[in-house]
């Protein structure tokens, strides 16, 4: 296992930063200190671009965010190393190839294009990835059959913010990367586990159950948190997460647990994994909630390595406590908070 440094990655990583910086605009914390540098970059962006292509951005790739899950895969199973490669990619499918590439992912390809509804696509997306929304949903449905408009469009919105917006920053973005990658290297062949398992939160050692050869993606402009993904072997991770290595890991820790824990539903939560594992559309239930809002809190405590989850029958997802990892938290609070003792939240005792 090694740490892969891709331009074509990185290039989607700076698009995801942007849309999650300027077009989100969360207001939560960052539970990772930003690099200024590229944040001064993504402000940058933001001054420059029109208005026109930053609603385009937010369209097609935030609001359907399924496209931007597109991309990952394709750069991921097709090996693509650079943008040249990427855009020549898409750029040579006929409609119908681009428009089988969504089938696919939505898992939906032996599905008669006429026989798929709104319905079909909203159960494909909270089954393989967590939560949907009715505009995405609407949205996909319509680039299903109307594929050629909706490729045209797509990927001249790409290309735009890539030559106007990514190319005048990309030499400084690939050299400040590179630099920080070989570092980088270097803590992960200390200890590679030790390395994962700290910048994933805990999940790494999840993850280990299912894949030890599995392809970890390193990015210097993925900004925020983390993306994992158990069936397909494949980690990605931002370098602004390596704070979580060093002598200000307790304060870190303590930052991302009480902001994953400040809304008391999500306190609730773990008290009732505490006790069993619960069925996810069975919590949404119990609190009176949609799957959206539910997978939404899920989905906070799983980005801090809180929950865990299997896949049961029918691809159903079962939720369980991270004991150990809350007690990693809980420890790393009582240091920070009484400044008593050190923490640390990896279990080194990990092995392959």
């Amino acid at each position: 296992m090694k740490l892969i440094f891709s331009h074509a990655i990185e290039f989607y990583c700076f698009l995801c930063t942007f849309i999650e910086e300027k077009i989100e605009k969360e207001k939560e914390e960052h539970t990772v200190p930003p690099d200024p540098e590229l944040s001064e970059i993504i402000q940058k962006v933001d001054q420059e671009i029109s208005p026109f292509l930053k609603n385009d951005i937010e369209l097609f790739f935030n609001k359907m965010f399924f496209t931007l899950w597109v991309i990952f895969y394709r750069i991921f199973e097709l090996k693509i190393a650079d943008e040249k490669q990427l855009f020549s990619y898409f750029n040579n499918l006929t409609d119908i190839e681009f428009r089988n590439i969504y089938r696919e992912g939505l898992c939906l390809k032996d599905t008669p294009i006429d026989q798929i509804q709104e319905k079909d696509i909203k159960k494909s997306i909270i089954e393989n990835f967590f939560h949907s929304s009715r505009p995405q949903e609407k949205m996909l449905k319509q680039l299903l059959d109307n594929p050629g408009e909706w490729k045209q469009r797509i990927l001249y919105t790409l290309t735009e913010f890539y030559e106007k917006h990514y190319l005048p920053f990309k030499e400084k973005i690939i050299d400040t990367g590179s630099k920080r990658v070989l570092l980088a290297e270097k803590e992960f062949e200390k200890n590679p586990n030790h390395y994962l398992d700290t910048l994933t939160l805990g999940h790494y050692r999840d993850f280990l159950k299912h894949a030890e050869d599995a392809t970890v993606y390193i990015s210097y402009t993925y900004d925020r948190g983390l993306t994992i993904s158990i069936k397909s072997k494949i980690v990605l991770i931002g370098l602004s997460r390596e704070a979580l290595l060093t002598s200000a890991n307790r304060k870190l820790q303590t930052n991302i647990l009480f902001s994953a824990l400040s809304d008391k539903k999500r306190v609730e939560i773990l008290r009732l994994l505490g006790e069993r594992e619960w069925f996810s559309n069975e919590l949404a239930k119990h609190f009176g909630l949609t799957a959206a809002t539910m997978s939404y809190h899920l989905n906070k405590l799983m980005g801090v390595g809180l929950i865990t989850f299997r896949i049961g029958d029918q691809k159903k997802l079962y939720y369980s406590l991270s004991r150990e990892n809350l007690g990693n938290f809980l420890d790393c609070c009582r240091a920070d908070l009484l400044n008593d003792g050190d923490c640390c939240v990896p279990n080194e005792k990990i092995k392959t």
